[in-house]
């Protein structure tokens, strides 16, 4: 890929955990609001303006999940990051690591920052990264010096990576063109001391190949998936008795919020550990439909390591389904990975109902709305 030359040319990464205000830092550089404040997604955003007599490029690229490793990230959110690099064409004049100055920052934050920025764009991300705190004016610490000597060893040796280059974007309603220019300047001085940021070509396109592969598998599931619906509406137009849904999955894996969709109403809490199993139900479509939710599962955890409590209270849940439940929704989260290991722990866990228990399972993806214009086979 090429290198940036265009000294009137700025293009820059902003990249960050999910709630790093990574928008937040976008918006005030531009001077409006281009980038959406949810940032739960697998999509890149791209903003472009005259900011200080200069055409400036940005690309706010999907967000881990805070304090999540590596490991833990969905496949597609790793591939949209390495490929966001092509967004900013000829090349890139660095990044602009957001950091959320109101949140505290602790070593598991440091290490899921590095690992995700090393894997997606190198090891020699560093030289070519300013790190961006940004506020909105409401925080316990009166400059930005007391909240990094605050944070202690992890937020000083991320920054000691990077060459010291930080700085601070404040949303409090002032003007913040003098800052923004000055934000420019430390990455003129960084892409003068260290060139412009320059990205494998052959990376990119075994990343490219990968992705048309799973895109084509992902559009024959949705073909699939759409004839499905197809029979389902033609079978939902006939009268029909109760519906028994039994939830299962792992821990935060949103069965509750999934039941509370499922009912149309806010029959169970969310945002909490399940704890023991919880029975509501309501009309829907025309037809009484009883909801079951159960606690979880820990994500690596196999069954042998789950409480006999945790295993009773999934057990009556069963019960509460009396004579049994219609369906079992196995509740998948799109926005963390699922590897062989997680297929293992989970197969292992559903052991708990029995042989045939895969008869009456139907997969359910939970946080659509996280996905964009992607499809769930292309998440994994």
């Amino acid at each position: 890929m090429k290198k940036a030359t265009s000294a009137k040319e700025l293009n820059v990464l902003i990249v960050g955990s999910q709630g790093s205000h990574k928008d937040l830092v976008g918006n005030i550089i531009l001077g409006r609001n281009v980038f959406d404040a949810v940032d739960a997604t697998f999509d890149c955003e791209k903003g472009e303006g005259e900011v200080c007599e200069r055409r400036v490029t940005l690309v706010q690229t999907p967000g881990w999940l805070r304090g999540y490793q590596l490991c833990d990230t969905a496949e597609l959110l790793k591939t949209e990051t390495i490929l966001s690099v092509t967004l900013c064409p000829p090349g890139l004049h660095g990044f602009l690591l957001a950091i959320n100055a109101e949140l505290p920052f602790k070593d598991v934050y440091k290490k899921a920052t590095k690992e995700h920025l090393e894997y997606c764009f190198g090891e020699k991300v560093w030289d070519h990264t300013v790190v961006v705190f940004s506020h909105r004016g409401d925080i316990d610490h009166e400059t930005i010096e007391d909240y990094i000597s605050k944070e202690g060893a992890p937020l000083q040796s991320l920054l000691e990576a990077c060459g010291n280059r930080y700085h601070v974007l404040c949303d409090d309603g002032t003007d913040n063109s003098t800052n923004v220019r000055q934000l420019f300047d430390k990455i003129d001085t960084m892409v003068a001391e260290n060139s412009c940021y320059e990205v494998e070509s052959r990376l990119i396109q075994t990343v490219e190949e990968r992705r048309k592969e799973v895109d084509k598998k992902a559009e024959e599931l949705r073909l699939q998936t759409q004839q499905q619906r197809q029979r389902l509406r033609r079978l939902l137009s006939e009268p029909k008795p109760s519906l028994r849904i039994l939830m299962v999955g792992w821990v935060f894996s949103g069965k509750s919020a999934a039941g509370n969709m499922i009912l149309r109403s806010e029959e169970f809490h969310t945002g909490e550990r399940t704890m023991k199993a919880l029975k509501q139900s309501g009309e829907v479509a025309g037809r009484e439909v009883v909801v079951v939710d159960t606690p979880g599962w820990w994500k690596f955890f196999p069954a042998s390591f789950i409480p006999e409590v945790v295993k009773t209270e999934i057990l009556e849940g069963v019960s509460m389904c009396s004579p049994s439940p219609n369906v079992i929704l196995l509740v998948v989260p799109p926005d963390t990975s699922f590897t062989d290991e997680q297929k293992r722990v989970t197969e292992d866990n559903m052991k708990l109902f029995g042989q045939s228990v895969w008869r009456h399972v139907i997969l359910l993806f939970t946080s659509g709305d996280t996905l964009g214009n992607k499809t769930y086979r292309a998440t994994h």
